[in-house]
């Protein structure tokens, strides 16, 4: 009786770690069908080990504890089956495990079930094109009910599930004869339920820890393509994914919780990050019946350019799939290989081209704002060729400051309290373009060349550099280095260099009795983590927070290049952002010139011009004389 069940079990065992190997190598067969090349062999130097406690056994992005108790039910099978070898020696520790996991699974599957199919929760259902589900959860919970009776009748009961069942059922045990036919069909039940696993949508049980251990949780920045060593660019077709990026797609839960971050979608404009994945994943089936299918015959070119890249779609995702490195991708393909872009942004890139800045229309020069504010004395020009040794920063400005004379009090307020503080800054005179707008449209070539250029120069001058912007902030300290391995830049948001003058009591504030509430930049709170500074520099007021604040926070709809694409078919971004703000305060401090921008035309819009102010934290600053 005890051979025959070892023998059963540890068939059972085998089939299963046999279909595991199977199923994974199955993805990767899928792309090299697709490709027609074998993807990249999986180093175990580029494993995330830190992933797996916070990603896949606490699960650290899903706050709601009935959906963690359901995955972490369901998952319980898991473990079980892979731990029980060692326990088949000791059937009341076996059995006991056996109890626990069964019933949580089978708890974990009926509220699966429940969350789908009965209380149909909205971010489950929107956007999910195809029934791929309930045939899986059923399978499973046949597997797991199989797996229940095959145990039952093997072992005699001790512990409290087996015992109630043999006390109801009043069937003696162990029972050789119902044994090795439940065993049968257990085995024939882990058969069905893992050779259909790729058909259904539980394949992510197998494929989304693998995505979470390849994955850096804390990178949002963009790859960099090398423009002149790539045959084709971007995403057209299914055989344009690469391997992770196959993975990914494969891995959607198709959960919801990407869509529900995502401003765009909760501003009611044409975009589900959710959607993009399961559009895709429809493409990669199709694709290996008919080759001849393009991405685009399943994904809009509105939701593609509606994207803000405020990252929140990849920050949401519990299994850590990024959306909107795909739609970077398929901007990539529009923009360079098929020329297809809103003649808005073609705009924007002609004038970072041609003029060295994406402000098409504006004819001031760069450095006049200098000259126009009388501030000459506090501020040094910058020429590479020149010794700098008089300098203690170069403040990047940045285009939008540089070319919008409504913000230009940011700087000229950062300037004259780093002057305050006797800290010397220079402003280059050749300062140009990051070419952040250009890599968010999708035309990494332009990128490329700005960012070649400004590298040259900051390569030269080894300057630490403070600026206001945090698209600069990102791309000189994330991006170039991709561009060019040796650049290292020491460069700071203004909000931690006047949180530290704070700290060290150089700069002292004056303790004002009202209310504020700051609006965290994507780019700096959710993208980079600077977090804390902004409100250490806001501390003399009584901050209130938004509800979607910090890492979280709600983006103001400039970025990806979309502050130059005026459509009225759909609801702004930034309405959205500033009517949060309005429920708790009418001052509202930012630490971006673009959301300073957005949140400035939200209130002129909405006629609140006199009623709402709208500043930099610089601006909020009132200094003790």
């Amino acid at each position: 009786m005890y051979f025959t069940f070892i023998s059963i079990y540890l068939l059972g065992w085998t089939i299963t770690l046999i279909f595991i190997i199977q199923k994974i190598n199955h993805l990767k067969l899928t792309y090299q069908n697709i490709t027609q090349k074998p993807p990249n062999p999986i180093k175990l130097t580029n494993l995330n080990l830190n992933n797996l406690i916070e990603h896949i056994i606490i699960q650290s992005r899903i706050s709601n504890f009935r959906t963690k108790f359901m995955h972490t039910s369901i998952s319980s099978i898991g473990f079980f089956y892979f731990l029980s070898p060692l326990l088949i020696f000791f059937p009341f520790i076996l059995q006991l495990l056996l109890d626990i996991t069964l019933t949580l699974s089978i708890i974990g599957i009926l509220l699966a079930i429940a969350r789908r199919y009965i209380l149909k929760v909205p971010r489950i259902i929107i956007s999910s094109t195809k029934e791929r589900y309930l045939k899986s959860h059923l399978q499973l919970l046949l597997l797991i009910l199989s797996t229940i009776a095959f145990f039952y009748f093997s072992f005699e009961p001790t512990t409290p599930l087996l015992y109630s069942i043999s006390t109801y059922l009043k069937i003696p045990t162990p029972n050789l004869y119902l044994q090795i036919p439940l065993g049968i069909i257990w085995l024939g039940m882990i058969y069905v339920y893992f050779s259909n696993i790729d058909k259904g949508r539980l394949y992510h049980t197998l494929l989304a820890p693998m995505n979470i251990l390849l994955t850096n949780p804390k990178d949002f920045s963009l790859d960099f393509v090398n423009v002149e060593n790539t045959d084709k660019l971007g995403i057209a077709k299914a055989n344009d994914l690469n391997f992770k990026e196959l993975l990914e797609v494969y891995s959607c839960t198709e959960c919801g919780r990407c869509q529900e971050a995502c401003p765009a979608f909760n501003s009611k404009q044409p975009l589900s990050p959710k959607s993009i994945l399961v559009r895709m994943l429809d493409h990669i089936q199709d694709y290996q019946l008919d080759n001849k299918k393009q991405t685009l015959d399943y994904i809009s070119e509105k939701s593609i350019w509606s994207c803000t890249t405020c990252g929140a779609c990849y920050q949401a995702c519990p299994v850590l799939i990024n959306p909107m490195q795909k739609i970077i991708q398929l901007r990539r393909n529009l923009v360079m290989e098929q020329g297809q872009i809103p003649h808005q942004l073609q705009d924007t890139l002609n004038s970072i081209e041609t003029r060295n800045h994406p402000f098409k229309g504006s004819n001031i020069e760069r450095l006049s704002w200098i000259n126009k504010n009388s501030i000459s004395q506090f501020i040094q020009i910058i020429e590479p060729e020149k010794n700098q040794d008089n300098i203690d920063y170069i403040y990047w400005v940045g285009c939008a400051i540089s070319y919008n004379e409504q913000i230009q009090s940011i700087a000229l307020k950062l300037v004259k309290i780093l002057s305050q503080c006797q800290i010397r800054v220079g402003i280059l005179k050749n300062e140009i373009c990051t070419g952040d707008p250009a890599k968010r449209i999708g035309n990494e070539y332009l990128f490329y060349l700005q960012a070649q250029k400004n590298i040259e120069t900051l390569s030269k001058l080894n300057k630490k550099i403070i600026t206001t912007c945090p698209h600069c902030y990102n791309s000189i300290k994330n991006e170039y280095p991709k561009v060019d391995p040796t650049f290292k830049a020491q460069i700071y948001h203004h909000s931690q260099i006047i949180a530290d003058l704070i700290k060290q009591k150089k700069l002292k504030i004056k303790k004002l009795n009202q209310d504020i509430t700051f609006h965290d930049p994507c780019y700096l709170a959710r993208q980079n983590n600077i977090i804390n500074q902004p409100r250490e520099v806001l501390k003399s007021y009584n901050l209130k927070e938004m509800k979607y604040n910090k890492t979280n926070s709600f983006c103001c709809g400039a970025g990806g290049g979309m502050y130059w694409i005026e459509n009225k078919d759909y609801p702004k971004i930034n309405h959205s952002r500033l009517e949060q703000a309005l429920q708790v305060s009418k001052n509202i401090a930012t630490a971006c010139p673009f959301c300073t921008l957005m949140l400035q035309d939200a209130v002129n819009t909405k006629g609140l011009k006199n009623q709402v102010i709208v500043k930099d934290i610089t601006e909020w600053i009132e200094l003790v004389e």
